[in-house]
């Protein structure tokens, strides 16, 4: 099997290796089924190149897709398309319907559950690279609380509120290498996603071994998430706050680390989502 994935290159050097474009190669490069999985995209050193010759070809996140996307390769190929809607939760659907229209896509794979509507657009959910994320033994971990991502809106209020109240390492946009190096170095990530979204920090916090407290999703159970088992879910600020006190006052997130990144190593990797797809492929295709 030859894949395909389309993406475009980043902006961000630091993040490079980590865009999902090349987590997902990483993954189909594992499979003995796959002969070649090459990347392609705006920015990529061989897009001046037309692609051809693919049973596979996988769209993951866009930005600017009408302006490079190869169009009449898609329209003409007799390879398998999926696409992978991702971010769905700030870009709407729109997009990724538009590509999987004009594309010809056979699979769009939603993260989101809620925009989920049959067997063409199954729930995928976000995982991690655990060739890139795992546990840094020689990185103290001096912070009782961090957080690590993207800031603004309401989730940069509360978390201000916990700097204050918790004195909670803040660190924004810190990526790549770094990324992992300050998650290692928190006792517990916190987290609040966007909307209605798992992000890929649930995941890779714990990809970590960093314990994680993150706001409820009723899907969290069904990805083998559980309260005070492997994370620590809370439903509403004062959850929030009790349950702050009680993990470090009473060292909950060790315990808690260890059977979170034990899950994660085991069922939300790039790895694990690419065999899961070519299996879902062969049932509906």
């Amino acid at each position: 099997m030859n894949v395909l994935i389309l993406q475009s290159n980043g902006v961000h050097n630091a993040n490079r290796k980590y865009r999902e474009c090349f987590s997902l190669q990483r993954a189909f490069n594992s499979i003995s089924e796959v002969k070649k999985c090459d990347v392609w995209g705006l920015n990529h050193f061989n897009f001046k190149l037309t692609p051809k010759d693919y049973d596979l070809v996988i769209g993951v996140e866009q930005r600017n897709f009408m302006q490079w996307y190869p169009w009449s390769f898609l329209k003409e190929t007799k390879a398998i398309k999926v696409q992978w809607a991702i971010d769905t939760h700030s870009l709407t659907t729109a997009p990724f319907d538009y590509i999987c229209k004009e594309g010809k896509f056979q699979l769009q794979l939603q993260s989101c559950v809620e925009f989920c509507k049959d067997k063409n657009n199954p729930w995928f959910p976000n995982c991690y690279d655990n060739d890139l994320i795992k546990p840094l033994p020689d990185i103290e971990k001096k912070h009782n609380y961090g957080f690590c991502g993207s800031g603004g809106g309401e989730r940069e209020a509360l978390i201000d509120i916990l700097v204050k109240k918790y004195n909670l390492k803040k660190d924004i946009f810190i990526i790549g290498d770094d990324m992992v190096k300050v998650i290692n170095s928190y006792k517990v990530h916190f987290n609040k996603n966007v909307l209605f979204d798992i992000n890929y920090r649930t995941f890779e916090t714990l990809g970590c071994g960093t314990a994680l407290i993150t706001n409820y999703h009723p899907r969290l159970i069904d990805l083998g998430f559980n309260h005070s088992e492997n994370i620590f879910i809370y439903k509403n600020i004062n959850e929030l706050y009790d349950c702050m006190d009680e993990i470090i006052k009473n060292n909950l997130y060790i315990d808690i680390a260890k059977k979170g990144h034990e899950l994660v190593s085991k069922k939300h990797t790039y790895k694990n989502r690419v065999k899961m797809l070519l299996n879902y492929i062969k049932t509906v295709i």
